[in-house]
Order: C-alpha cells, then sequence, then structure tokens
C-alpha cells in the first residue's frame, strides 16, 4: 500500500501507485453514479483535488477512503449543476394489469426493510451498499475503510443471520 507520508511530500512514486491502485475501483464507482461522458472527468477531478488538497489528508484514515470521499463531492456537484440526484436509479414503472405483481414487490421490500432493521449499522450499511447498490466489495472497502475480503465475509454472516430469520 502507498505510503501517505511520501504524498505529503508531492513523491511522484508514491502517487504513481496511488494511483494505479485506487484507479479502477474510483472508475466503477464513479461510473455506478454518473453518465458515463462524466464518469472519467470525476476521476480525474479527484485526483487533481487530493493532489491539491494533500495537507487535509488525515492519516488515521485510509487513503482511498479519503479519495471516495473525494469522488463522492464531486458527483453530488455534477448532478447538482444538472438538477439531478446523485446515483439515481429508475424505478420500472408497473403495468396497469400487473397489480399482483406490484402488492408482491411492495411486501417483499417490506420484508427486507424489516431484515435490514435487525443489523447492526455497519453490518447493514455493507449490505446495502453491495446487495442493494449493487457495488463491487473492493468499492464498499474503499468507502468503510475495509479489507474487500472483510466486506465479503460482513456481507456473508450478515445474509446468513437474515435468511435465518426468514427461515
Amino acid at each position: 500500500m502507498t505510503d501517505t507520508a511520501l504524498l505529503g511530500c508531492g513523491d511522484p512514486e508514491a502517487w504513481s501507485q496511488l494511483y494505479a491502485e485506487t484507479l479502477e475501483p474510483l472508475q466503477d464507482m464513479a461510473r455506478r453514479r454518473a453518465r458515463p461522458a462524466d464518469a472519467a472527468d470525476a476521476v480525474a477531478e479527484t485526483y487533481a483535488r487530493a493532489l491539491a488538497g494533500i495537507s487535509r489528508y488525515r492519516p488515521d484514515r485510509p487513503v482511498a477512503a479519503w479519495l471516495a470521499g473525494i469522488l463522492r463531492n464531486v458527483l453530488r456537484e455534477q448532478a447538482r449543476r444538472r438538477d439531478e440526484p446523485v446515483g439515481a436509479v429508475s424505478v420500472p414503472v408497473v403495468e396497469a394489469d400487473e397489480p399482483l405483481r406490484h402488492v408482491l414487490q411492495a411486501e417483499d421490500r417490506a420484508v427486507v426493510r424489516r431484515l435490514l432493521d435487525k443489523l447492526d449499522g455497519e453490518t447493514r450499511g455493507i449490505v446495502v451498499l453491495r446487495v442493494v447498490e449493487g457495488r463491487s466489495a473492493v468499492e464498499v472497502g474503499l468507502l468503510t475503510g475495509r479489507a474487500p475480503a472483510s466486506v465479503r465475509m460482513v456481507q456473508s454472516r450478515a445474509v446468513r443471520r437474515m435468511r435465518g430469520h426468514v427461515e
């Protein structure tokens, strides 16, 4: 992992290593939350802001999580300029001849909400990011400061607990 002390000194090797370690997860995050044309610009702006604001980086926090936070802010600003919600999810329109399907979907969502409410806050957040939002373990790891394997383990245990409540 990148030596964050060298980042503050402007060491090109440290910045190059950071870029190599974080580019793909940041691109994935941007592609999920922005229009394709805006995703690359958002990632580039993230690195530019990180370089300019390295003095505000807190070493007690993973640098990848710091970058993910900058990217979230960049994406929010882009969306605000377009008056769109960040990461908006399109909801399928239910046809008039499908009222039963609509009722069943609403009941399923209510059951899932009740099951999620039984999880502690951090676990619930990881499950929502992974399952509901469809983010990768790497991206969730960036956002939570956990290793991707740890994210998958938390998710697996939570889903097992939720399944136990249903059965």
